[in-house]
């Protein structure tokens, strides 16, 4: 993400809602439901503000994340939404228009 705040929401039983984390600029986001078209999502994400995000195809992603065992670690450590992204990767990302 670029700009803006977003707020990953994880619904209960209960019809609430609980803020399980805030991503910021330069943070990135995802899950198994990204990779897998049949696979649930976690949780619902929130835009707080006006957001730039930048997102990459399944099939340009994937392959990547096949080739680069390490960049697959690192998405799949605790923490890894923090301080992901960098310029250079979102060159190959779609900008959502911002």
């Amino acid at each position: 993400m670029e700009e803006g705040t977003v707020d990953l929401l994880r619904e209960s039983e209960e019809d609430r809602s609980l803020i399980v984390a805030t991503l910021q600029p330069t943070e990135a986001f995802w899950e198994l439901a990204l990779f897998y078209e049949d696979a649930p999502s976690v949780v619902t994400l929130q835009a707080r503000d006006a957001i730039c995000l930048w997102l990459w195809p399944r099939d340009t992603i994937l392959p990547f994340l096949l080739e680069n065992g390490k960049a697959s670690r690192e998405l799949s450590s605790p923490g890894s939404s923090h301080g992901a992204g960098t310029r250079d990767s979102q060159r190959t990302g779609i900008s959502t228009g911002c």
